[in-house]
């Protein structure tokens, strides 16, 4: 019998020789029923495996909720973003959840924006609010004369559709779900998984070189981190969309970094490995949506390290496409292709590479 977690191999070994011993005592029945409470016993490991592990990740009775403090998005694109990665937009279905949750926004994160979007509307029908997993809402805690608390004839409650939670005391308000002529609706939001403590990645071997793909060579310029590949091209030079083209043949796609770790591996095997200077591209862009920036393996950007008066909010309609500065890991977007300027940059592919797990 193999076991799938570091916790659960120890509950399964200590109970088989408990059971082998045949030393059945009061005080091994309750060892026992502690090593298999053990077992049950959820912790950050247990949260989705690309999730940073930072202080805005929390496990918070029983599920774990990931705080995008950094970013501030209209309400649907909150919504995509928290489920490309498996997730929800928070559902706060009880007064003890509620809580907890504002304590952490208010005290423990400090933060300073006055609303932070969470998975309640009621986009499908009129006052009928319903968290973003389906469920109807019975614990509510809106404002006086907000959500459900609207007077009758009080008719901004028809475009007022989407539900946050103000930081001061913790209370709801509804509100316009984007922006609109007169106001900006975009805020930090926050993200709810379900944990699964037989997470396999924590069986699962580091990558080398052998499970990169054969498209790509196996020199210097391949780096291999977790299970991921990564190329750097850095004796070629193209145009943002020829290099997302390059990599796409080989399997893979121009580089997603989607932490300030990852930000930081990047920049330190420029400057390391290639002493590279200057700015190679990187998989984001906005091609298709102005200011709405999407990586190139589909996923929308959760995490960015825009210089200032780069990327969000900033309208610059020929600038789509993203590199990194090696010196100082900041973003700038550019021009994809043509124009006045050169536009020909190195790039980093990246690839899955294929599984290795240990033996069972």
């Amino acid at each position: 019998m193999s076991c799938r977690t570091t916790r659960g191999c120890v509950r399964h070994n200590v109970l088989k020789n408990l059971f082998d011993s045949k030393m059945w005592t009061p005080t091994v029945v309750v060892l026992s029923l502690l090593v298999w409470k053990m077992g049950f016993s959820l912790d950050i490991n247990d949260c989705p495996s690309d999730l940073e592990r930072d202080k805005y990740l929390s496990l918070i009775d029983g599920k774990c909720y990931y705080f995008y403090h950094n970013l501030r998005r209209e309400y649907e694109n909150a919504m995509e973003i928290c489920q490309s990665k498996g997730g929800i937009l928070a559902s706060l279905k009880t007064r003890k959840i509620n809580d907890l949750v504002w304590k952490k926004l208010k005290v423990d994160y400090k933060h300073d924006d006055d609303k932070v979007w969470i998975g309640l509307s009621d986009q499908v029908k009129e006052n009928t609010y319903l968290w973003q997993d389906g469920t109807k809402t019975d614990y509510e805690n809106f404002e006086p004369n907000t959500g459900v608390n609207t007077r009758k004839w009080d008719f901004s409650n028809i475009v007022q559709d989407c539900v946050s939670i103000k930081i001061q005391d913790g209370k709801w308000e509804d509100e316009a779900c984007s922006d609109n002529a007169l106001f900006v609706h975009r805020h930090a939001f926050l993200c709810e998984y379900t944990p699964d403590p037989n997470n396999t990645h924590t069986t699962r071997l580091p990558a080398t070189f052998d499970n990169c793909p054969d498209t790509i060579p196996h020199d210097e310029y391949l780096k291999v981190l977790h299970n991921t590949c990564y190329y750097f091209y850095i004796n070629v030079q193209h145009e943002f969309e020829s290099a997302q083209d390059i990599c796409k043949k080989r399997g893979g796609n121009l580089v997603s970094i989607k932490s300030h770790k990852m930000n930081d591996y990047i920049q330190r095997e420029l400057k390391s490995s290639y002493k590279f200077k200057g700015e190679i591209w990187i998989g984001l862009s906005d091609l298709k949506e102005e200011t709405k920036f999407v990586w190139m393996d589909g996923s929308p950007m959760a995490y960015h390290n825009f210089a200032t008066g780069e990327g969000l909010g900033v309208l610059q309609a020929f600038e789509d496409c993203v590199a990194l500065d090696s010196e100082t890991g900041e973003w700038h977007d550019h021009i994809c292709s043509g124009g006045f300027t050169n536009n020909h940059r190195q790039f980093i592919c990246e690839f899955k590479a294929s599984p290795r797990k240990s033996a069972s």
